[in-house]
């Protein structure tokens, strides 16, 4: 067949652009740059392609372009390595042959990155072009194929597709991430979408054709076996896609090829990269990466093993340090970072120091200045009226409108300074500057979520804290559609209303006019108003267009206006049909305000519920799609959000490792134990430096403390039988009580604290023991029998008081009754005196254990009847739901829904006491729930 002829028929047969966009792809997948030449020069393509070229960057093929280490993928010109390259190219051969890839790898090894790559190399660099899905177990087909959805008008419903029929219908590409994790309503709705390339929508119309240009990708994690060989753990359900994908093997990267990547991602590493790579291939958790000369130094690996991600936070992290100069890199700042980023996750502390070894050995440190930075480094901490520097890390400090700006240790959490502590904040601080989410591994009272709460207290920015438990569902951080009432539609309109008036009239002169408003909103009249507000509309819209200084407000008056008569029309739907609104969650709206989260106790979500987040942890400037709203662009991300995650090592029941893909993408910093003795004296000092304690004090309390401990663990037993749990948490809620001094006698408010914090759980047999240790620590120097016989002075805060068993205990709203009935035996009465000594510090949740029908619950109730409290008991059982203690959503004596506040949350609005009884009944994570609560923050979070 002639030339001609050929053409003629391939004229026929497809468009200009379609034969063109076939050259290109066979040129690329052939890697001929000359063969490009030759069919642009014998097709004239550049005159015939209707290309956009304003997505793209540099200039179209040339020869220059495309020798050496370079490639051009639609006139973008890309580095080429030896590993990634082919694989570019074997991808672009199978993307001419086929429309569905498979991507399987191991986390880190770049597979959402290679399609991305592809993406942007295409001119598809953001959504509706490019999307990207998490799935997880949880994943429904209506967020992908669409639903009813409700619309600003009560009653009414209106369709919204999802992320996956827009891609269909318009021809674009999506990314499905860890399509292993996806349920089998998911994998239904995929099979004739990857069979016929028609998408089934059941619920909307008949069946849908992917339009030309509609790719679908989707990833799988690989994990490595022995030896150094990937296998997949696919699901039962996403097995049966595996003979209808293009599989694509995503292989780690080379040595040579780690090198490259360094080389020319950050220039100014170019001299040090062989090194990093070195280094980096001796700490690698894969085998082929460790070189011979390295198999014999076996390095310890924790559950979490080390990624390329890691590898290149640390490069990062460097590049940041050496800003622009590489050739004062300092091997000790290096060092530090390898720290933060290798040995930090290491629960024991050989094993780090081992690791520090070894990573010192190779940046030419001397072995006693490891040790220095292993056991005596302490990082100085600067804090000024606008930054604050701990160590070799500076923050800038958020300032706020119309608020001073706070600094030092002045009305702040209280946090000592010591070497632990201020390792751990350098470390936390690190990861703040550059932008990686945190997680803080470490048992219960070793001051993860304190160190979080003083850094954010300190930068001034508002911290929001979610506990996570088992029954934690991903609305609750990424929000849901929930019944609302018309105060909470006002509400935001009412602000943009009133912040729009200040940019427009006085304030000052129209303080009657904003408290008319406030007042209609509060009484909820909503008419009235809808017409100050309407009034108020017009006469700012004919200022503002004749003031030129203000003609940029119209458009948000406009606006305004038109937000007003929608609150109408809702407003009168209202009367007659329930309201339902889409309800950002916690993380979402810090996410867009530029508020930091702390999730505490992540590991006990389920892991459904934490595959929401993926796509946030990818990278600096990762965020999450909405589906459930209907959105297909990412939430934006302010700059000042950052992610904070607390758990607890997987060593005890209920308690659980986070998903791999999770961790992977989190810096982690285990948070050992306060054992050091120099540590735990500054600790006391700071703690009590408004008693000004002597030394012998200090000294006597640091003592009792590491005796107590010890004595834990071989004598002691609680009430159930078991070993006290004393920790870090326990030595400072002594401290704290102590340093109120509220029994104005530094040595007895210290002496009472202490019996609060370490003697009321024990059991009967070992009480006198830590008793004696008590006194023989901390009143050692002093003759305790007078000191202990003195009464206790009544307290001098406003209110009333009454006297049990020598503890004065705040008398409530009721008026007393004592029960004749309730008979005070001795045994009882030491009882009473351990509870009366905890009550009487009004702050501490009181565990009361016991054998069934001892008296644990009347004591309680015959204590809050003698002091005129209100008490409100529950009874936990397996079946307990967290509802109970929150509340649900009811209807009132109108049918109308509404939320009903549990007895827990009433309980604490009003001050009452409560009793939840047969707590070890109740489920973990119900348990877990009230954690926050249970702690000093004495705070609860529900959405």
């Amino acid at each position: 067949m002639s030339e001609q002829l050929k053409l003629s028929l391939l004229d026929k047969l497809f468009t200009i652009n379609e034969r063109n966009s076939f050259v290109i792809r066979e040129c690329l997948a052939r890697g001929s740059s000359s063969l490009v030449q030759e069919c642009m020069e014998r097709n004239q393509l550049m005159d015939s392609m209707d290309l956009d070229t304003s997505s793209t960057s540099g200039s179209f093929f040339s020869e220059e372009d495309l020798i050496g280490k370079y490639t051009t993928i639609c006139g973008v010109v890309l580095p080429r390595l030896p590993g990634t390259s082919d694989l570019v190219d074997k991808s672009l051969v199978m993307w001419h042959r086929a429309m569905e890839f498979l991507l399987e790898g191991h986390i880190g090894s770049g597979k959402t990155t290679l399609v991305e790559y592809l993406a942007r190399a295409t001119g598809r660099s953001n959504p509706p072009e490019f999307m990207k899905i998490q799935l997880g177990d949880q994943t429904d087909s209506k967020s992908l194929l669409g639903t009813y959805v409700c619309t600003d008008t009560p009653g009414e419903f209106a369709w919204q597709p999802g992320p996956l029929l827009q891609a269909v219908r318009a021809g674009h590409w999506i990314l499905l991430e860890d399509i292993d994790l996806a349920p089998m309503d998911v994998i239904s709705v995929l099979i004739p979408l990857l069979e016929s390339r028609t998408l089934s929508v059941p619920a909307h119309g008949n069946a849908v054709k992917a339009s030309p240009g509609f790719q679908l990708f989707a990833t799988q994690r690989s994990y490595s076996g022995l030896g150094g060989s990937s296998y997949q753990v696919a699901s039962a359900s996403s097995a049966i896609l595996d003979k209808l994908w293009t599989r694509v093997q995503i292989e780690p990267l080379s040595k040579e090829e780690l090198t490259e990547v360094v080389n020319q991602k950050y220039p100014d590493l170019e001299t040090v990269a062989e090194k990093l790579v070195d280094i980096y291939c001796l700490l690698s958790s894969d085998p082929r990466l460790v070189s011979s000369q390295d198999t014999n130094c076996s390095l310890p690996h924790d559950k979490r093993l080390s990624s390329t991600r890691d590898f290149m936070k640390w490069c990062s992290r460097i590049a940041v340090t050496a800003c622009g100069a590489p050739t004062l890199l300092d091997s000790k700042d290096v060092f530090l970072e390898a720290q933060d980023c290798f040995s930090a996750p290491l629960p024991k502390t050989e094993d780090r120091n081992l690791l520090d070894m070894a990573v010192g050995a190779k940046l030419g440190l001397t072995k006693e200045k490891i040790e220095f930075f292993f056991r005596n480094y302490k990082p100085k901490v600067h804090a000024s009226p606008l930054s604050l520097t701990v160590g070799r890390i500076s923050l800038k400090r958020k300032i706020h409108d119309n608020m001073p700006v706070r600094f030092g240790q002045n009305n702040l959490p209280k946090f000592a300074h010591t070497r632990h502590s201020l390792v751990l904040l350098e470390k936390v601080v690190a990861c703040i500057r550059n932008n990686e989410p945190v997680l803080l591994v470490g048992e219960t009272g070793t001051g993860k979520t304190s160190t979080v709460q003083y850094l954010a207290a300190q930068c001034t920015v508002s911290l929001k804290v979610v506990n996570m438990s088992q029954q934690s569902d991903s609305s609750d951080l990424l929000g849901g559609y929930k019944p609302v009432e018309m105060k909470q539609i006002v509400a935001p309109v009412r602000e943009t209303f009133e912040v729009l008036f200040c940019k427009t009239f006085s304030r000052k002169q129209n303080v009657k006019f904003l408290s008319h408003v406030q007042k209609c909103f509060a009484q909820g009249q909503w008419e009235m108003l809808f017409k100050l507000m309407v009034h108020c509309q017009k006469n700012a819209l004919e200022r503002v267009k004749k003031d030129h200084q203000m003609n940029h407000l119209i458009s948000e008056w406009i606006n305004v206006n038109q937000d007003i008569q929608q609150l109408r029309k809702q407003q009168k739907n209202a009367e007659s049909a329930l309201a339902f609104r889409f309800v950002e969650g916690t993380l979402v709206q810090a996410l867009r305000n530029g508020d930091w989260v702390l999730l505490d106790e992540i590991n006990l979500a389920t892991p459904e519920t934490l595959e929401c987040l993926c796509g946030l942890l990818e990278s600096s400037s990762g965020s999450v799609v909405l589906m459930e709203r209907g959105d297909i662009t990412p939430t934006t991300r302010h700059e000042d959000f950052r992610l904070f995650a607390c758990m607890n090592p997987a060593t005890d029941v209920g308690k659980k490792d986070l998903p791999p893909g999770i961790r992977n993408r989190l810096t982690e910093i285990f948070v050992s134990e306060l054992e050091n003795t120099a540590d735990l004296k500054t600790l006391v000092v700071d703690y009590l430096q408004g008693l000004s304690p002597n030394a012998a004090i200090v000294d006597g309390i640091v003592r009792f403390y590491l005796t107590v401990k010890h004595e834990a663990n071989d004598k002691l037993t609680d009430g159930t039988g078991h070993k006290p749990h004393y920790s870090l948490r326990t030595l400072c809620r002594a401290l704290r009580y102590a340093a109120r001094n509220p029994h104005q006698n530094s040595l007895r408010s210290i002496y009472e604290g202490f019996c609060l914090s370490f003697l009321t759980q024990l059991d009967r047999s070992s009480h006198p023991a830590v008793q004696s240790l008590i006194r023989q620590h901390l009143l050692g120097h002093v003759n305790p029998t007078s000191m202990l016989k003195q009464p206790l002075p009544m307290p001098q805060d406003s209110g009333q008081f009454c006297n049990f068993e020598g503890f004065w205990i705040a008398m409530g709203n009721k008026e007393p009754v004592v029960s004749t009935e309730y008979v005070l035996t001795a045994s009882v009465k030491a009882n009473l005196k351990d509870l009366g000594r905890v009550v009487s510090a009004r702050k501490l949740p009181v565990l009361i254990q016991g054998e069934t029908s001892v008296g644990k619950t009347s004591l309680i109730q015959w204590l809050a009847k003698a002091s005129g409290n209100h008490c409100v008991r529950i009874n936990n059982h397996e079946h307990t739901d967290i509802q109970e203690y929150l509340g649900c959503y009811t209807s009132d004596e109108n049918g109308k829904l509404v939320f009903k506040e549990g007895v827990l949350v009433d309980a604490m609005r009003k001050g009452h006491w409560i009793i939840l009884d047969e707590l070890n009944l109740a489920p973990s994570d119900v348990l877990e729930a009230l954690n926050r609560l249970l702690d000093d923050n004495r705070e609860l979070f529900y959405s």
